[in-house]
């Protein structure tokens, strides 16, 4: 029996239980809240995980394209584009990038002492780092999505055909890109 009491009696540990209050998926959803509100602030973040990847997509495309668009050329179908091989390239570089630096956020409140306040909140410890993948997964997606558009944008504009005209695969092809991506970005955050 325990000495612990309480208005009711003494309380044993075998009917004492856990206070109500949020599970583990409500605690992950807040620090995916959290970690979707934190990380656009931050203009490192930002620039690194959308304005580099399309510097380098346009970049590598307009002066590696005028020099390896002859030698593509004449190895394969005259009909191939350079931005062809170019895109699912700058698109994995992102993702790789964008999970490389997703342990910077958690650094950073390593430093400020935001993640010793989180670490004593009564949180599920699992969720504030499955809040944090989750957001950084956001994040991917959001930047496949623009390195696709601009992709069949540029595939457009040098073959002046429309975008159906270069989307062989289909709808199941551009949602295989994005869970491949997801799952290359994943296994590089963990």
């Amino acid at each position: 029996m325990s000495g612990v009491t309480d208005e009711h009696g003494p309380i044993d540990g075998e009917s004492a239980t856990r206070a109500s209050g949020n599970g583990s998926p409500t605690d992950a959803w807040i620090s995916f809240k959290r970690w979707l509100l934190k990380s656009p602030r931050n203009p490192y973040v930002t620039f690194t995980s959308l304005v580099q990847p399309i510097i380098f997509f346009v970049l590598l495309a307009e002066v590696l394209g005028a020099v390896a668009g002859g030698a593509l050329a004449q190895s394969v179908d005259g009909g191939v584009s350079y931005v062809t091989y170019l895109t699912p390239a700058i698109i994995i570089q992102s993702a790789l990038a964008a999970a490389a630096v997703s342990g910077i956020g958690l650094v950073d409140d390593m430093e400020t002492g935001m993640f010793d306040k989180t670490l004593i909140s009564p949180m599920n410890r699992s969720a504030l780092f499955v809040g944090k993948v989750l957001s950084e997964l956001v994040r991917i997606t959001v930047q496949t999505g623009i390195i696709l558009g601009l992709g069949y944008l540029l595939l457009g504009f040098k073959s002046g055909t429309s975008v159906a005209g270069h989307l062989q695969t289909g709808v199941f092809g551009v949602l295989g890109i994005f869970v491949i991506t997801l799952i290359v970005g994943s296994v590089f955050m963990a």
